[in-house]
């Protein structure tokens, strides 16, 4: 039985690598025990085997015995997993960027128009002072932070508008400038 030439079966880059592998067995460099590489079938279809080689003696000569496992299905499953956690998470971002918004926008306006309803209040009465009113307004500019912080640990506005290292950088000098430890 004539055997092919490996260009004939496998794929461009693993031919390659097939020649680095061949060149470092000649000169004498280690070689990885395992392996994976890519062929063509006779119908076309491309095939992605795992091999498990090892040196034997045989017939009193060194040769290379070699266990091949088809990890095509595998490889295509992993793809398939990790195209599934990409687009989980960029639905998570997705829902972050929703909520940051809606929890900036609506409940911190609101809240907004509520301290000014309560400055206004507290001014045109100055003769009541009445101390709930001033804590109910401590309470509200208390919330608006709070709110306004959660809106932005949910996901940053400026990602959009400055990008990740900028924003960063930017969460880096607002944790500084909070306690006080310098990076």
């Amino acid at each position: 039985m004539m055997e092919l030439p490996h260009y004939n079966y496998y794929t461009p880059d693993s031919y390659a690598e097939y020649l680095v592998r061949k060149e470092q067995r000649k000169s004498g460099a280690p070689v990885p025990d395992v392996y994976e590489v890519s062929i063509v079938r006779k119908d076309g279809k491309p095939r992605h085997l795992r091999v498990n080689s090892r040196k034997v003696l045989w017939a009193g000569k060194t040769e290379y015995q070699a266990i091949y496992e088809d990890v095509t299905e595998y490889r295509q499953m992993k793809e398939t997993l990790t195209n599934l956690s990409r687009r989980l998470i960029e639905i998570q971002e997705e829902e972050r960027r929703i909520l940051a918004r809606e929890l900036h926008d609506e409940i911190g306006q609101s809240l907004n128009v509520i301290n000014l309803l309560l400055k206004r209040v507290i001014r045109k009465d100055e003769a009541v002072h009445d101390p709930l009113l001033n804590d109910a307004h401590t309470q509200i500019v208390s919330l608006i932070s709070r709110i306004s912080n959660m809106s932005l640990d949910l996901r940053p506005m400026m990602l959009d508008d400055l990008g990740l290292l900028d924003t960063i950088f930017w969460y880096l000098g607002r944790d500084t400038g909070l306690t006080n430890v310098q990076g």
